[in-house]
């Protein structure tokens, strides 16, 4: 059986699981997210880095959690505006603080993980 692990980062809450084909929830965890919020002393640049870092934790722990299942897919719903056409996450924010960088937050995943395939949305897009 295969499913898409499954990412809601937030600029207080990082939420983590899996989503299976039969529309089941595994392996929810909530965890405080790598934030300006939490971690003001820190640069938008450092902050993106421990998003992906934590990200690609989270998906190797699922893995791990759950062997059975197929999981080369990934999907990330993320509290900032997201180009759909260059997947550049926009820099400012709850997220990476009032001056932040943008990022390519797909591209720095998948450098990171390169056996996944990252897809990035908006929290909005990804309601719909």
């Amino acid at each position: 059986m295969a499913g898409i692990i499954s990412f809601d980062v937030g600029g207080t809450t990082l939420r983590s699981g899996v989503v299976t084909n039969d529309g089941s929830v595994l392996g929810l965890e909530s965890e405080p997210s790598p934030s300006y919020r939490a971690f003001p002393h820190l640069s938008s640049r450092e902050l993106q880095a421990q998003v992906v870092a934590t990200l690609v934790h989270r998906a190797e722990v699922l893995r791990e959690q759950f062997p059975d299942l197929e999981l080369t897919r990934a999907g990330v719903s993320i509290g900032a505006a997201v180009n759909a056409h260059t997947d550049t996450v926009a820099g400012r924010g709850p997220l990476w603080g009032p001056t932040g960088d943008d990022i390519n937050l797909r591209a720095a995943l998948t450098s990171a993980d390169p056996s996944t395939s990252w897809n990035v949305v908006n929290d909005v897009t990804a309601s719909l």
